[in-house]
């Protein structure tokens, strides 16, 4: 059972149930493999309660509004569409929508490279002089 229901799984094994003798023991699955690895005398039952359901998602609609608004829709309609569907406030989830909208384009538009210096022309020019005209083009 360790092996498949996972050795950190609660469970309680329990011997000689409605009996003068009856004994129960409670531990991890893994625990209780081990500890009766050598064998058991008696009639025995386990039981190990069903897995945990897992935690509900984050309610995060602000990133549904910017779906929303890629197929067309304005970004204030979306907005207050989404708030309405998680029941939030449409001023909130707009905030955020941007919010979320500006540090998306930030991070998406190129960077320059740090220490990175632009090549220099070849021909110099005077502070306020035009740069030479090209040649050969």
């Amino acid at each position: 059972m360790a092996e498949v229901l996972g050795g950190r799984r609660p469970a309680a094994l329990c011997r000689e149930l409605t009996k003068t003798h009856e004994q129960v023991l409670r531990a991890p699955l893994a625990e209780l493999a081990q500890a009766t690895a050598d064998g058991v005398l008696g009639r025995w039952s386990s039981s190990s309660p069903a897995p945990s359901p897992p935690p509900p998602a984050p309610r995060t609609p602000h990133a549904r509004p910017l779906a929303l608004a890629e197929t067309g829709m304005r970004l204030k309609a979306a907005a207050a569409q989404a708030a309405g569907e998680a029941g939030l406030r449409p001023n909130e989830v707009y905030r955020a929508a941007l919010e979320l909208r500006d540090t998306t384009a930030l991070s998406a538009a190129p960077r320059p490279c740090p220490g990175l210096v632009p090549p220099r022309s070849s021909a110099t020019t005077a502070p306020g002089q035009a740069p030479p005209a090209m040649v050969g083009s």
